[in-house]
């Protein structure tokens, strides 16, 4: 699923990449555009833990590494496996949808959207004062989901915890 600013979290688990604005490979989605107000240094991953990368997807993941419009990106060899991207100063709209679940516990708001099944995931959104992490999750079996979606929830939580500690 696209939101309606027509951007999708970099998570392509697909075999080749995509260019940003069209429609995604089997089993992943566009990756995001560069943000207006993305800096020229890339974020830094550092201290995100890989293996929290790790337990969302199937494949090893080879190197975590930021980039330029405040993400990171954990690759798959030279392929991108799963992104969790940070948005400050609120330059991207926070809006659940009506079949969005909310969450407590976990920023000053948050939400979940099942994904579309065979495509994506589900996604993430976490809003902690003006700045929002948000991570699409690639579908089965490029992820590690199985059976209930609220487990998996919870290990992108985990991500986004650490990637907002990490601002």
């Amino acid at each position: 699923m696209i939101t309606k600013l027509g951007f999708a979290l970099a998570l392509v688990a697909c075999s080749k990449a995509t260019p940003s604005g069209s429609a995604a490979g089997s089993g992943g989605v566009a990756p995001a555009p560069a943000s207006a107000s993305a800096s020229a240094n890339p974020l830094s991953c550092d201290n995100i833990p890989k293996a929290d990368f790790q337990a969302l997807i199937s494949d090893p993941i080879t190197k975590v590494e930021g980039s330029t419009i405040g993400a990171c990106n954990a690759m798959v060899g030279t392929k991108l496996g799963i992104a969790a991207l940070i948005y400050k100063d609120n330059e991207v709209p926070f809006e659940p949808g009506p079949l969005s679940h909310m969450l407590s516990g976990v920023g000053d708001k948050a939400y979940w959207n099942d994904g579309d099944a065979g495509i994506t995931g589900p996604s993430l959104h976490v809003l902690a004062g003006k700045t929002q992490c948000q991570i699409r999750s690639p579908a089965p079996p490029k992820s590690t989901l199985t059976g209930s979606a609220d487990a998996y929830v919870q290990k992108l939580i985990v991500l986004c915890k650490d990637m907002l500690a990490a601002q």
